[in-house]
């Protein structure tokens, strides 16, 4: 609407049906483990970014952008 594009933006979320608007929309999926995430992590049937919860996402974004990888829990 913005006339932007999200194309591999982070969008993170706990549920499949957030990881399909995500790759629908060309965004890097990325599923937390809190909410409904771990029940939904056991239903995947591809693999997807995983962490245990947002504050890790943001650490590993952050190290991202520091131009260190990200760690995964």
């Amino acid at each position: 609407a913005l006339g932007r594009s999200i194309a591999g933006c982070p969008a993170v979320g706990d549920s499949a049906r957030d990881l399909a608007a995500a790759r629908a929309a060309g965004a890097r999926p990325i599923l937390v483990r809190t909410g409904n995430g771990s029940a939904t992590a056991a239903g995947l049937t591809e693999p997807v970014e995983t962490y245990a919860d947002l504050a890790a996402v943001a650490d590993a974004l952050l190290g991202e952008s520091a131009g260190s990888p990200g760690i995964r829990t």
